[in-house]
């Protein structure tokens, strides 16, 4: 039995399938759906969403959103989402050290808002890296 996944951006739909089993990265840890799955919504941090169709794992990094989950699918919106065989890993590594550098840059000492801007940041582009593994 199926889980029908989405994951949709503001600009477009991202993946739009039927999928065995999701790993969902929730801002309280990562969740797993299966077909039948008991409803909810969840707030999404910046990471990889894992699905698994016909044996094959795939993965597309998002920055956040939510997550609604029924018995029949699992639907993501998604600020950003990038698959995997879309992301650049040169470029993936270089916005990881852009964003540990200003991290590192502004120090714990920056207003609080600052800091977690840079960590978010940092969040979004260790996702993006970690997708393209």
């Amino acid at each position: 039995m199926a889980t029908h996944l989405s994951i949709v951006t503001p600009e477009s739909p991202i993946v739009e399938l039927d999928v065995d089993s999701v790993v969902i990265p929730g801002t309280e840890g990562q969740f797993g759906v299966l077909a039948e799955h008991e409803a909810f919504l969840a707030p999404l941090r910046a990471g990889v969403v894992e699905y698994r169709v016909a044996g094959e794992t795939h993965r597309v990094a998002v920055s956040g959103g939510f997550a609604e989950v029924t018995q029949e699918r699992a639907t993501i919106l998604a600020r950003t989402a990038e698959v995997s065989n879309q992301i650049d890993r040169a470029r993936a590594e270089q916005a990881v050290d852009r964003a540990r550098n200003e991290l590192e840059r502004i120090g714990v000492q920056s207003p609080p808002e600052e800091v977690q801007i840079a960590r978010d940041e940092l969040d979004r582009a260790e996702a993006r890296l970690n997708a393209a593994e």
